[in-house]
């Protein structure tokens, strides 16, 4: 049959339903359309289908034929929701009534796989996965009887009582979305506004009575107070309330536009009190546990009338576990007075890395399970995740048992410590029940007992240690402290303020049409739940989605929409626990985007980012081009700027200036005029680094030190050599000149440089107007004890705060220092200069006191070889890793290490062929000279000097047998020490009071008179 397009025909998409397309045309003839007729709308090839037989009306006149054809999805409604699972005799079956009570994400795995095997998607990369939007309720609770797919996630979204939710199916991403729908994949969020791209709109009004109060309630679950008699505590039937502190009637106000006031404001207003109650059942005060150290005990079940050993449908014995585990809290503060059972290094919800202390929850049960009740506990939802991906143990137990006020626990003190041997008869394979394990008892309902055995799955899961990954228990009828209740406040208040938010927010639907001449010029593609920004042309504007759009077959940019945030009706008078957004589940192939959904985000996101390379395309932003850029015909630009090499093999005509920092001529170099520009400092200490500056002039302003430096000088023009964020340094010895003997020694400073112009400004300077180059230094950021700034400074460049190609500096000095570790002469490098600290930037350097060297040392060899300098590490220590050519000692002996280049190893000296050994363990012989050695070192590097006749060191001794040191097995009085002053009755009394003193002496200024050697001796009594 020839089905006539007109203007009736629509393409109808709405949230919660399957696509479908209406026909509309009139015929001469009545014929009926069979179940399975199909049309093919689009370019896309699907088959939009009847899933009923059509027949036409008529009339006098003529035949109406308006069937409605259905998108491929709609199958899903003719297709019942089963449950796979086993009879008595363990035989596969599919239940057509059933319910559910447990994990939301659960659930939605299952109704993903009924979706695929309904479709008979077998293909991984096309499979129905979910995902999460928005805030979803942990747990659900439904009934399915002979209800169809669809039927089901309605059913679904309906039992999220807490946390409106919603479902879509979307055929393009292979997506079940569920939750408050509100797609984004990559795409620029649509803008419709009122006269520019649609029409005037009419509201579907969705609001709700108007408070001002909000009074609201948590649960009276964990209220207690002090028993009359006893010890004990007992239940109150009190619900949780605001902290008085903050909200002394109890209640939150809010002013006309929804904002959170205090009591006295709103009093102040003038207000008339609106108010509301609500209940937030699942809030009270309590702790989160975390389950470990699980373990099972196996029986076997015998029946309560006639104690026998029951059967299964094969004549076995049937077995069933009992559960035990420790539960455990985390805490940032450690806890000396209790035992640690675990440290573990997280990240918390703002990024950052915290160390947790884990320690028992241990019960006082007389004082803390409250007077006529059991003690009972709850599994949470644990939305845990590292980098992004959910990572939790699996929750089975979660809602369970199903109707059931969560699981009676036993508890076990010191007291009741035992261990339970096995028994054969019983099926009893015993338990060691240590003080601190929680028992769960066990729920029976007919043949279903839970916790479950192992292979069926029902049972808490813990790792060996407590970590975040474990289940979470919350234990409920138990005495809660202060902190637990202060805790549980303030979480009724946050939840009272988000109920404050959604019913403030704007919940109207709007219906508008298409201007369909825009949306031909500029087509949005809007598709079902897309977020999109709503615009009414009078500068309100409304962030929101699609929740419905009829769009006409012949011309598709005329359009029928409808968007709004009204959400599935259902009163909120209580919220659950929220679940984070997470895009996985507590299974394999759970959430998460699929291959449809990021080949999605890649299409949106790169189209109006990337440039085409097939056809004509323009970039509307800077592009940068890291490997070249090659123009095979002539290419125009109205300016280049350039920070890499630029390659030529044409001529280059130019009739402005080149500006360049190095020039290298490899031909001929003709030149009409030639102006040679240098900068040179010279001074008593040599500074390698980026920049000079001499002040010629400078001016204290309220910015900072202007200085200033002729532009030319002896004929020679200057270039400005620092930048802003520079570390400028003047010391004394920069400003003395050979032949020179100014007093300025003591004249320092270090200095931000905050202003760097490159262009030269105009300055008199002793009565003559000249030419100067500027710097501005910082008034404030600047080295302890600055000077500041004079004529005649010449200042260098140590360091840069932000530019690591500034931040590297060499100095050569041969009578100063500017690093109080360094004694001259020396010679330094400085790598990562970045503050005011020198001496925490030094590499390798060589100095009166001291030498180092970073990297790879090698040395030449009499024969000419080079070869690596091995590093003397000390003893070898295990576990430890050794590179190539490091050396240790070990087992008497000295090895090197010869692993390849750049790799690292463990190995124990001896054991494999990662080590070659230098010096063999040496066997004892006669008696002769002593084998130790003794070096002295001192504590200069640490900022004790001798200078000017003033100051003292220390000087430690460091013996050595062989290679090994002994310095620690060595007495005090074994250590003597010596002085060669030149002044012989000095040295003889400072040789007697240093007698037998020990490893470490001060050496004042005043005893080394200019010059002294100092020796340490060592009495060789001593056994090795």
């Amino acid at each position: 049959m020839d089905a006539i397009l007109t203007e009736g025909a629509v393409l109808e998409r709405e949230l919660g339903k399957t696509d479908v397309v209406k026909l509309s045309w009139n015929g001469d003839k009545k014929s009926t359309l069979p179940v399975g007729s199909y049309i093919v709308p689009f370019s896309d090839g699907l088959k939009y289908r009847l899933l009923d037989d059509y027949t036409p009306s008529e009339d006098s006149t003529s035949v109406k034929y308006e069937p409605v054809f259905n998108h491929p999805l709609a199958i899903l409604s003719r297709i019942p929701f089963l449950y796979d699972t086993t009879d008595q005799d363990g035989n596969p079956i599919k239940q057509q009534e059933w319910p559910y009570d447990g994990l939301t994400t659960n659930a939605l795995e299952y109704a993903c796989k009924a979706i695929n095997e309904a479709l008979g998607i077998t293909d991984e990369s096309k499979k129905f996965t979910y995902t999460l939007c928005g805030t979803v309720d942990p747990t659900i609770s439904f009934s399915v009887s002979s209800n169809d797919i669809l039927s089901v996630l309605s059913s679904m979204a309906q039992a999220c009582k807490d946390n409106s939710s919603e479902w879509h199916l979307s055929w393009e991403d292979h997506t079940l979305y569920f939750g408050q729908i509100f797609i984004n994949l990559g795409e620029k969020i649509p803008l419709l506004k009122v006269h520019d791209n649609i029409n005037p709109a009419t509201v579907n009004s969705s609001k709700e009575p108007y408070y001002n109060c909000f009074y609201p309630q948590g649960s009276s679950r964990n209220m207690s107070r002090k028993a009359q008699v006893g010890l004990g505590n007992v239940a109150t039937l009190v619900r949780l309330g605001l902290n008085k502190n903050k909200f002394p009637d109890g209640c939150i106000y809010v002013d006309k536009d929804s904002n959170v006031i205090t009591k006295q404001e709103f009093v102040q207003s003038g207000a008339v009190k609106q108010m509301v109650a609500l209940s937030f059942d699942d809030v009270y005060p309590h702790i989160d546990l975390y389950a470990y150290n699980v373990r099972p005990r196996y029986r076997y079940l015998k029946n309560k009338q006639t104690n026998e050993i029951e059967k299964d449908a094969n004549g076995k014995n049937k077995v069933y576990t009992t559960w035990y585990m420790r539960l455990a809290y985390p805490t940032t503060v450690k806890d000396d007075a209790k035992t640690l059972v675990n440290t573990t290094n997280d990240i918390d919800e703002q990024g950052k890395q915290v160390t947790h202390y884990w320690y028992d929850y241990e019960l006082n049960k007389k004082e803390q399970v409250l007077q006529g009740h059991t003690l009972k506990a709850t599994f949470k939802v644990n939305t845990h995740a590292t980098d992004g991906k959910y990572d939790a143990l699996t929750q089975s137990l979660v809602g369970q048992p199903n109707g059931q006020d969560g699981f009676e626990l036993a508890y076990f003190d010191k007291n009741d410590a035992k261990e339970i041997p096995s028994n054969q008869n019983d099926g009893d394979s015993g338990i060691n029940i240590k003080a601190g394990d929680y028992q769960i008892m066990f729920y029976q309902n007919g043949d279903i007992i839970i916790p479950t055995n192992q292979e069926e799955g029902l049972y808490p899961r813990g790792n060996n240690l407590p970590d975040l990954t474990c289940n979470i228990v919350v234990l409920f009828n138990i005495k809660q402290g202060q902190q637990e209740i202060t805790s549980a406040q303030e979480e009724l208040a946050k939840r009272t303020v988000k109920e404050i938010e959604r019913r403030f927010k704007d919940n109207n639907n709007y219906t508008f049409s298409s201007n369909p001449v825009a949306f031909e010029e500029k087509n949005p593609n809007l598709h079902i739940g897309q977020k999109v920004i709503f615009n009414d042309g009078q500068g309100y504007e409304l962030s929101t989605r699609v929740i419905k759009i009829e769009s006409k077959i012949d011309f598709p940019f005329i359009q029928s929409i409808t968007v709004g945030n009204q959400a599935v009706k259902g009163a909120i008078t209580q919220l659950k626990e929220d679940v984070k957004s997470i895009l996985s589940g507590n299974f394999s192939g759970g959430g998460g985007l699929n291959t449809s959904q990021i080949e999605n985000v890649i299409k949106n996101f790169t189209l109006p980012r990337f440039l085409r390379k097939d056809v004509a395309d323009e970039a509307k932003g800077h592009i940068t081009f890291w490997k070249g850029l090659t123009a095979l015909i002539k290419s125009f630009f109205n300016g280049i700027e350039n920070n890499g090499d630029i390659r030529n093999k044409g001529d280059i005509t130019n009739s402005g200036n080149i500006m360049t920092k190095n020039l290298t001529v490899t031909g001929k170099a003709t030149f009409f005029e030639l102006e040679i520009l240098k900068a040179k400092a010279a001074g008593g200490i040599i500074i390698q680094s980026a920049a000079t500056f001499k002040v010629d002039d400078c001016e204290e302003t309220a910015d900072g030190y202007e200085c200033y430096q002729r532009a030319e000088q002896d004929g020679v023009k200057l270039v400005q050599m620092c930048e802003v964020n520079d570390q400028m340094m003047c010391y004394g010895g920069f400003n003395v000149g050979v032949g020179t003997n100014h007093n300025v020694s003591n004249h320092f400073y270090w200095r931000l440089v905050t202003e760097a112009p490159t262009t030269s400004v105009r300055r008199n300077i002793d009565g003559e107007e000249v030419e100067c180059l500027k710097i501005v230094l910082s008034r404030t950021d600047c080295a302890d004890n600055s000077d500041v700034p004079l004529v005649g400074d010449e200042t260098a460049q140590i360091g840069n705060r932000t530019n690591t190609d500034r931040q590297n500096v060499i100095v050569n000095s041969a009578y100063k220092s500017i690093d109080v570790g360094l004694v001259a002469p020396y010679w330094a490098k400085y790598v990562g200069v970045n503050d005011y600290k020198l001496e925490t930037h030094r590499e390798t350097y060589f100095a009166r006191n001291d030498n180092q060297i970073v990297g790879n040392l090698r040395a030449r060899s009499s024969s000419g070889e080079i070869r690596p300098v091995p590093v003397l590490l000390g003893e070898w220590k295990s576990g430890k890793e050794y590179g190539y050519y490091d050396s240790v000692t070990h087992d008497g002996r000295q090895w090197l290490c010869i692993v390849e280049p750049g790799k690292r190893t463990t190995e124990e000296p001896g054991k494999g062929d990662a080590w070659m050994m230098l010096v063999d363990k040496g066997s004892k012989g006669d008696k002769g000279e002593s084998s130790c050695t003794v070096n002295i070192f001192t504590d200069t590097p640490n900022g004790n000097i001798i200078r000017n006749g003033q100051g003292s060191v220390w000087l430690f001794a460091v013996v050595y047998y062989g290679t090994k040191e002994i310095t620690e097995t060595l007495k005090d009085w074994q250590f003597s020490w010596v002085i060669h002053s030149g002044n012989p009755e000095f040295d003889k009394l400072w040789n007697k009071r240093h007698q037998q003193c020990g490893r470490k002496i001060e050496l004042s200024a005043q005893e080394v008179n200019n010059m002294a050697q100092v020796e340490c001796l060592i009495c060789d009594n001593f056994e090795l």
